[in-house]
């Protein structure tokens, strides 16, 4: 085995292992194959790292900077978790001493050479291998500094999402135990005692079964992967409202479960936060969908898939704007997807599909 399938293997064995459930979990699917391309970028320029200069890499980077922006809006809070700590990893063990001798030996390179004017014979003539090889290494840097950049848009996501959501922070923040978190830390744990008392109250419970729910459902977040730990603490807050509904007044009855309509609609946002109790519930309820895109799809893709992915799109769209009319959703899905052929009576025949799914729940 070559160094490439040899970290591909570690890249799945690493899926595997933090992954939710048996298997590799929908987070890591669409993240896996971006992880082994980097993989194998970075491979590449560890083996021709010899030709590369300061320069190169400076016009690399400005050339991946300008380029037009994946659109990350759509992806959830696991799977950015994800695209960023994968791009970390990889692009930092590729600037270790010892991968690169590893990468060296596997491929049989004399790491002790400095001639740039090694030859090859591509075809029936000798050129120079820099010749040859100068404008892959190009792209390649270009694509290094692509994966760089994603990974950074995807932190800073992230960390938008955290600071519009008190609750995402300050859970995710206790269920890490770095020593300069501290204050954090002890900060974060005064502001869920009360936002847990206070949910508590509002569903006609004990505040004290606030503080309860709110260590349960802690504990069972700390022993989920890392990505996931991200993806679940924005439900907090409505964890600790079901919970403590059902601690009160089912004795212990459990009903996790997901509909298209309003079971996030009676959740109660902390009167401290900036943000309207609309805008909050529906970036919740979006969070919720996009968790299950999958089984949605399957439910709403009477027609075949792509009606379902359409829908679901639809979907997402009234979660975030419950006002919308059917023709403000086919311009909208037409701005973003210009190849797209919808209509208004295309959006009020799908209203009427996902209506008619609304008490079919998934979980």
């Amino acid at each position: 085995m070559n160094m490439l399938e040899v970290t591909i293997d570690v890249i799945h064995q690493r899926a595997r292992e933090t992954s939710a459930g048996e298997g590799i979990d929908n987070h890591w699917e669409p993240v896996l194959p971006e992880a082994i391309h980097c993989a194998a970028n970075e491979i590449f320029l560890v083996l021709h790292r010899v030709h590369v200069n300061p320069l190169m890499e400076q016009k690399a980077s400005l050339f991946a900077q300008n380029l037009p922006p994946r659109d990350i809006g759509n992806l959830d809070d696991g799977t950015l978790a994800l695209h960023y700590y994968n791009r970390v990893w990889l692009l930092g063990m590729s600037r270790e001493c010892l991968f690169q001798t590893l990468v060296d030996q596997s491929y049989g390179v004399n790491s002790n050479t400095t001639d740039a004017n090694r030859w090859v014979r591509p075809s029936l003539i000798w050129v120079p291998h820099l010749h040859v090889i100068g404008p892959q290494i190009c792209r390649s840097l270009v694509e290094r500094y692509k994966h760089y950049f994603f990974a950074e848009r995807c932190y800073a996501e992230l960390l938008r999402r955290a600071r519009k959501n008190p609750y995402m922070k300050h859970t995710f923040i206790q269920l890490t135990d770095a020593p300069d978190l501290y204050r954090l830390r002890n900060k974060g744990s005064e502001w869920l005692r009360e936002a847990s008392r206070r949910i508590a109250t509002s569903v006609g419970a004990p505040a004290e079964v606030g503080e309860e729910v709110k260590q349960d459902w802690l504990a069972k977040l700390v022993p989920l992967p890392l990505h996931m730990q991200i993806q679940k603490a924005r439900a907090t807050r409505i964890e600790i409202e079901h919970r403590a509904y059902d601690n009160h007044h089912r004795k212990g009855g459990q009903y996790e479960h997901i509909s298209f309509d309003d079971d996030l609609a009676n959740t109660m946002p902390d009167e401290s936060e900036d943000r309207s109790n609309e805008e909050l519930i529906a970036e919740e309820y979006s969070q919720r969908l996009l968790e299950c895109q999958t089984q949605i799809e399957a439910i709403l893709s009477r027609g075949g898939p792509e009606q379902g992915k359409r829908r679901f799109k639809v979907i997402l769209l009234i979660a975030r704007k419950p006002h919308l009319t059917s023709s403000e959703i086919a311009k909208r899905l037409k701005k973003s997807e210009p190849t797209l052929k919808i209509s208004q009576p295309t959006i009020c025949r799908d209203r009427k599909i996902i209506n008619e799914n609304k008490d079919r729940k998934q979980y």
